[in-house]
């Protein structure tokens, strides 16, 4: 009996299936300055649409910047970004997009999106075969919240943003 009790609790639970990562580049001005970002990110919940995330190290204050843009389906096509109010809905299709700056764990700035004409998420080139795909960005957050005493921006532009990746298999 003492046996069972000890094989049953050393069984591994099954883990969950991983989703395709994405893995890519993105160069921009952020602010008017040249910027590089990681892009990763996943498939939606329903599998038609990616959430694609956009990540970079400060090497001046050593701070993590990343955004954010998400339910995009994976097609060609020009698609407006838009700011998020209620993040109670999770299953909604608004293509939306958001931005922090974090010290590792601790988030230290919050922003929407601004809500003007012009926030805009570009696929120009989407290859279903090699899973390829390519486009454009231009994006204004403004900030929610900041720790005072950083010197971080009321807002942050993205422009000219081109961007490439693979979603991995």
């Amino acid at each position: 009996m003492i046996l069972l009790a000890l094989l049953f609790a050393c069984t591994k639970p099954e883990p969950e299936p991983q989703k395709p990562e994405i893995k890519g580049r993105l160069n921009a001005l952020k602010n008017g300055e040249a910027w590089e970002a990681y892009a990763h990110g996943w498939k939606s919940i329903d599998a038609q649409k990616n959430d694609y995330y956009f990540s970079a190290k400060d090497e001046k204050t050593g701070l993590i910047h990343k955004f954010s843009v998400k339910n995009i389906p994976f097609a060609e096509n020009l698609y407006e970004v838009k700011p998020k109010y209620d993040f109670s809905n999770q299953n909604d299709s608004l293509i939306f997009s958001t931005y922090y700056i974090v010290d590792y764990d601790l988030g230290l700035g919050d922003y929407r999106l601004l809500d003007r004409p012009g926030n805009i998420f570009h696929l120009t080139h989407v290859d279903s075969v090699t899973r390829h795909f390519s486009g454009t960005l231009d994006l204004e957050f403004i900030v929610i919240d900041k720790a005072d005493d950083l010197g971080l921006p009321d807002t942050i532009r993205i422009k000219n943003g081109v961007f490439f990746g693979e979603v991995m298999r």
